[in-house]
């Protein structure tokens, strides 16, 4: 299904940093990096419309303004970034991924 090619794009942009500038550099509206980001994912094998596209990142959005986890924040949480001796470990490492990587991308269109 489409919805799990870009989550699965999604989580590779947010873990390569080339990718993430590919699509961020020289955009200045969201319909150019929603354009961007579709003929990205087709170069790199990945199958899903402009309007799906559209839709995931306007959920990601709504969730972030709600207070919920996006699904790139979840990834973070449930992929277990490394093994924490504590919990205060473990909260920072999350809190820490998930602020550097999921936050990147739902941010950007923030401030649009």
């Amino acid at each position: 299904m489409s919805q799990a090619q870009i989550e699965q794009f999604a989580s590779r942009v947010k873990n390569d940093p080339a990718m993430f500038n590919k699509l961020t550099a020289g955009t200045q509206t969201p319909d150019e990096f929603i354009d961007k980001a579709v003929a990205l994912g087709v170069a790199t094998g990945f199958t899903f419309s402009r309007a799906e596209a559209d839709g995931w990142i306007k959920s990601q959005i709504e969730a972030k303004a709600n207070g919920e986890l996006s699904d790139l924040q979840l990834e973070g949480v449930a992929g277990g970034k490394g093994v924490a001796v504590n919990l205060d470990d473990a909260v920072n490492e999350v809190y820490g991924a998930i602020d550097t990587a999921a936050n990147a991308v739902v941010n950007w269109f923030a401030s649009w």
